[in-house]
């Protein structure tokens, strides 16, 4: 499931296969029960990793996580954004996000504007804030956190503490934290 994502309208499915980005309308000419055939949307070559898709509200924008090169021991994975009408990729951050796959959630705001997500510094998980327009990214809460989900509005940012990034430490909780 972390491989597909529906459209914020319902109307298309983004997903991930053979490390390629695709997009499906759920209808065609054929009718409403009968889903389109998959485009594959242009990453110009960049693979695409099956978890962490995320929509911006608008539709306009998936953002994806690129799948680590092969000699890359130290797993530095870029985070990309792809207007969903095609358009090139455009980075807008790397960092290491380590074996486990539940650290690899982004969120995209409302309009594509900024992305949360989670990485690893010092041996810690936190969540940070990058405008997708460039900019340092910043740390949002000092505590260890993954899976960053941006609210609706795009003012609150929804995210679960853990403190064994992801490896079942226990002491979790769901919290939130406004958007600055």
């Amino acid at each position: 499931s972390w491989s597909v994502r529906l459209s914020p309208d319902g109307k298309n499915l983004a997903f991930v296969s053979d490390k390629k980005l695709w997009m499906m309308p759920l209808a065609s000419n054929l009718g409403s029960n009968i889903s389109g055939a998959p485009v594959e949307i242009n990453t110009e070559g960049i693979k695409v990793e099956w978890s962490g898709l995320s929509w911006s509200k608008d539709g306009r924008w998936i953002a994806f996580n690129e799948v680590p090169p092969q000699n890359d021991s130290l797993m530095i994975q870029g985070i990309y954004i792809v207007p969903s009408t095609g358009g090139p990729p455009k980075k807008v951050s790397q960092s290491y996000r380590d074996a486990r796959i539940v650290n690899y959630k982004l969120g995209l705001s409302p309009d594509g504007d900024k992305l949360a997500y989670s990485a690893i510094e010092e041996s810690k998980q936190h969540i940070f804030l990058s405008q997708v327009d460039g900019g340092e990214a910043y740390q949002l809460v000092d505590m260890q956190a993954r899976e960053p989900v941006v609210s609706p509005d795009g003012s609150m940012i929804a995210f679960a503490e853990d403190r064994g990034i992801g490896r079942g430490a226990g002491n979790l909780g769901l919290w939130t934290v406004s958007v600055k």
